[in-house]
């Protein structure tokens, strides 16, 4: 399900609201946050802002005082990956242009793989598709010459390897237009019948299930063998 924005005027007011501290990483990188934009797309960090925290006063003679928290410290968040975070809530997409295809989906991943922490998976799954997708179009190394033998597992290939695919099917749901991306980028690769990623079929769960899916989408006439009366047929239909 599609992560819903709030409306240009709730967006306004989400920005104009109280800003909250959050600390990025070892080196702790101060940001300050509107507190209703972040409350919003994360339950882990509403629920965080939004609790009472008792403050003793430093005279026993006096009350201590309940006030809502106004600090978060997110110790295994890179701040390059709070940067993108930022440009998800703030703006939709990810503005950020990297050397490479590689290092665009290295970058893209590693947010993926941390978004779930903080609630915000859905979110990031949904924005970092349209990059992932640019990427995966651009080889990361020029192919080899016309006239050079060169053995097609030999090649340097674009695109998820498999630790990111686990990744991708560990983190979203079915249906997910991430997952859709990652099987379609594996038929593009290996074609049709290819077997390059037959271990991760079997040992992922869902990957064989939308590679099957977006085969379908994607053949629109291919003949292949009855396994019962070995007919070779079209769709439905016999040749």
């Amino acid at each position: 399900m599609a992560v819903q924005r709030p409306s240009p005027h709730k967006f306004l007011e989400m920005m104009s609201s109280e800003k909250v501290k959050i600390y990025i990483g070892q080196e702790e990188k101060l940001y300050q946050v509107p507190r209703a934009l972040i409350c919003y797309y994360s339950t882990s960090l509403n629920y965080h802002f939004t609790k009472d925290v008792c403050i003793k006063k430093a005279s026993t003679f006096h009350k201590a005082k309940m006030a809502k928290n106004n600090a978060k410290h997110l110790y295994d968040c890179q701040p390059e990956h709070f940067d993108m975070i930022l440009e998800c809530m703030m703006q939709g997409s990810i503005s950020r242009r990297w050397t490479n295809s590689r290092e665009a989906i290295e970058k893209c991943m590693g947010l993926v793989e941390y978004a779930p922490k903080i609630d915000m998976g859905g979110l990031v799954c949904e924005i970092v598709v349209e990059p992932l997708r640019q990427a995966i179009k651009s080889p990361t190394l020029r192919p080899p010459p016309a006239n050079c033998n060169v053995p097609r597992r030999d090649i340097p290939q674009r695109g998820f390897t498999i630790n990111e695919i686990k990744i991708v099917f560990k983190v979203t749901k079915p249906g997910n237009s991430l997952r859709a991306l990652v099987a379609q980028d594996v038929l593009s690769r290996q074609g049709l019948k290819g077997t390059g990623f037959e271990d991760a079929e079997n040992n992922i769960p869902g990957f064989a299930a939308e590679v099957l899916k977006q085969f379908r989408k994607s053949a629109s006439f291919w003949a292949w063998t009855d396994p019962i009366n070995g007919l070779q047929r079209t769709f439905d239909g016999y040749t």
